[in-house]
């Protein structure tokens, strides 16, 4: 049983990890065309972070931290509506702000380059983007086993599927993210600032 819940995340995550690419590279498009309305949205999140914090200086390691592991938990959560799949949304969202960031940032700066930008996403990314993909593949995979269930269609219990999910978000999903919240917080900051 374990064994089908773990492919099933697996290509759930797999599913997740294309989505999530197609929607970088689209809004990365369509921010570039659109920079004072990525500017805003980008502005609106990143004031929500600030309330927060006192200067940019105080995004500290445990901030980081537990801001990604309420996130990935709720990734996770929402897969207990049934039907609408809102994890997907979590995917759209997180992709939607890297695209933006991204052509903000290749618009903004004079010597702008992928390297550059990926240097400020990839150090920390290559262990938290996986954790929230895992995180989407958890949710979706509760969602659709719920809705299974819901048609008389199901034939894993639904408990299991939760507590497996649960068990991968503490077993998986928390050590990348203390991993990547230690880099995005300590070498990061160094690389961008070269």
């Amino acid at each position: 049983m374990n064994k089908e819940l773990r492919t099933n995340v697996i290509s759930n995550t797999c599913m997740g990890f294309l989505i999530f690419i197609c929607v970088i590279g689209i809004s990365w498009l369509f921010f570039a065309r659109n920079i004072d309305l990525a500017n805003s949205i980008i502005s609106m999140f990143m004031k929500g972070i600030m309330d927060k914090v006192k200067s940019p200086d105080d995004l500290t390691f445990s901030l980081i931290f537990v801001n990604n592991v309420k996130a990935c938990i709720f990734i996770i959560l929402l897969g207990i509506i049934p039907f609408i799949f809102y994890p997907v949304i979590a995917l759209f969202i997180n992709g939607a702000a890297i695209g933006a960031v991204g052509a903000i940032y290749m618009a903004s700066t004079p010597d702008a380059n992928f390297l550059n930008f990926s240097l400020g996403i990839l150090p920390h990314g290559v262990l938290e983007i996986p954790a929230v993909l895992i995180s989407f593949g958890c949710g979706y995979l509760i969602c659709m086993e719920i809705t299974k269930k819901l048609l008389s269609k199901g034939h894993i219990s639904i408990k299991r599927v939760v507590f497996y999910a649960l068990k991968t978000y503490v077993l998986v999903v928390i050590p990348l993210l203390l991993v990547a919240a230690l880099i995005e917080a300590n070498i990061t900051p160094l690389l961008i600032s070269k």
